[in-house]
């Protein structure tokens, strides 16, 4: 307590000395001597409200690293969180330009270190994960509904995720992906025809790779199999419509973390925050086709996977293994992240990159043109400029724009003290792009780089899927898609600006943190 009163008192001198005299000097009215009692306690709380606040500022004081100012009008140091390529630009200020690997800063009242320093991260991720189990602090739910609130990226109870994550894994070993492949390879055939209909129009790539990854993974994921007469048709399905609405929640969604509870509250009186509409689609289908009866077939998707699952809410209260309904609901929307705006993206940036290199796209065609399309084949032995490719796609256009995790237990790692209820932070978008890590051309696309270290791969400044225990559970699935997807597009089409586009394109972080293009990308797809 002494050293909030101490904040006020300092607060209180500072103010005093840099008022003008002739505002000092003023004569005070009688009636502001002697304010109404509402009027004093409004007054004392608000200052100490201020107080507390300035006084929470000082917790990374004795951390040993550079804090960057916090301001009331920031709420923190929060400005980049609601504007485009906000994080980008914080990273490349403090980090980049500064020459600095990490950084301290207030969200809201909460100490985050921002870094870049592997030797920092790899602890946080790997050994010292007993104290980083969560990714974001607990605030219970993102206001999208019961059905939607146990998502695997932000369940807090350390038991729970454990039950899940053990529950959902093994729906992505070899043997279940080679079955779900069966169901991506017949939703590729379609989409070939239908690339082949538009008889060398110009379309926007991010049209051709979203109407696969969605189609996709709704076979592989729910049985469930878009009907378009034409690919042009995409950008105004329903089902897109709806999956934008739910993946861009807009600032809304900072609600929830400045009131913890929020979410959860808005659950229990069944309002969602944004897109209801759309997220009673999305659950109402789910919850009918778990309700339905359905026949075992080799082709699985992960909804019949995980109905063999299914347990009680009671149940699941000592249950190691299982999976409630909500509970399945929730972690077929996480998969969707992975399999369809990620590997969405990703086929975006590599058909945009192939199309800047005819000897890079040439290349590709004679490595894919003669191997079978089978699972065993999907890896760097059979395939190693495709996935140089890809890989150097995930570096410089990462899907995550930043990894988290949140301290759970203080702890001190590579000097640093972090204590319970601190946070990391990682700008994944300059980690990928340090020369230090990656060479002299760090900022440059050239995949190679992966045929001629291979060990890149692993490495701890890589981390397009995050990294140890709670990294993407969906990152193989992901893998297979993006892989066979671009594999299948290579062996039937020769992809080219048209003549009159004009490659000016830059990579703007939305504040979705999606990794988007300045402007619409256009491609022709030429029949081999």
């Amino acid at each position: 307590m002494d050293g909030i009163f101490d904040s006020i008192s300092k607060e209180i001198k500072g103010l005093s000395s840099r008022l003008p005299k002739e505002i000092s000097n003023v004569a005070i009215p009688e009636k502001l001597k002697n304010p109404p009692l509402w009027v004093k306690i409004s007054l004392g709380t608000t200052a100490l409200s201020y107080a507390y606040i300035r006084y929470s500022w000082t917790a990374m004081n004795d951390w040993g690293i550079p804090i960057l100012t916090p301001s009331l009008l920031t709420f923190g140091t929060c400005g980049h969180y609601a504007r485009e390529n906000g994080l980008v630009e914080l990273a490349d200020e403090e980090l980049r330009a500064k020459n600095r690997k990490t950084v301290g800063f207030y969200r809201l009242l909460s100490p985050v270190v921002l870094s870049v320093d592997v030797d920092l991260l790899t602890p946080i991720f790997t050994t010292h994960f007993g104290s980083f189990t969560n990714r974001q602090p607990d605030i219970g739910s993102f206001g999208m509904g019961k059905e939607m609130s146990k998502m695997m990226d932000v369940l807090a109870d350390p038991k729970i995720w454990r039950r899940v994550r053990q529950s959902v894994s093994p729906s992505f070993s070899n043997v279940q992906l080679e079955k779900m492949m069966a169901v991506t390879k017949s939703r590729l055939d379609v989409l070939v025809q239908q690339i082949k209909d538009l008889n060398g129009e110009s379309i926007n790539p991010r049209t051709v790779s979203g109407k696969y990854t969605m189609d996709a993974f709704l076979a592989a994921a729910m049985g469930f199999q878009m009907d378009l007469a034409s690919i042009k048709d995409f950008d105004n399905s329903k089902e897109l419509k709806y999956f934008n609405e739910i993946l861009t929640p807009g600032p809304q969604i900072f609600l929830l973390f400045i009131f913890p509870g929020l979410g959860s509250l808005l659950d229990k009186l069944d309002i969602k925050i944004y897109a209801s509409k759309a997220i009673r689609w999305f659950t109402g289908y789910c919850k009918s086709m778990l309700a339905a009866d359905t026949q075992e077939t080799e082709q699985r998707n992960f909804l019949s996977a995980f109905k063999k699952l299914r347990i009680s809410d009671e149940d699941a209260k000592d249950a190691t293994k299982g999976l409630t309904e909500d509970e399945i609901i929730s972690q077929i929307f996480v998969l969707f992240g992975a399999g369809y705006e990620t590997s969405a993206s990703l086929l975006q940036w590599a058909i945009y990159n192939i199309c800047k290199d005819e000897e890079l796209q040439q290349r590709l065609y004679e490595e894919v043109k003669d191997v079978p399309e089978e699972y065993e084949n999907l890896n760097s032995k059979k395939l190693p400029l495709l996935i140089a490719v890809l890989n150097e796609c995930l570096r410089l256009f990462s899907p995550a724009i930043f990894q988290f995790r949140y301290c759970d237990h203080d702890v001190v790692i590579n000097g640093i003290p972090l204590t319970k209820g601190s946070n990391l932070e990682v700008p994944v978008d300059y980690l990928h792009e340090i020369e230090e890590y990656w060479g002299p051309e760090a900022r440059e696309f050239r995949p190679d780089r992966w045929i001629e270290n291979p060990a890149l791969e692993k490495a701890p400044f890589f981390i397009p899927f995050g990294v140890g225990p709670r990294n993407c559970v969906g990152m193989r699935f992901a893998h297979m898609q993006s892989r066979l997807g671009l594999m299948r597009i290579l062996k039937n089409f020769k992809v080219q600006f048209p003549s009159d586009f004009v490659d000016d394109i830059k990579k703007i972080r939305t504040t979705a943190f999606l990794a988007n293009p300045s402007k619409e990308i256009k491609v022709s797809f030429l029949p081999r």
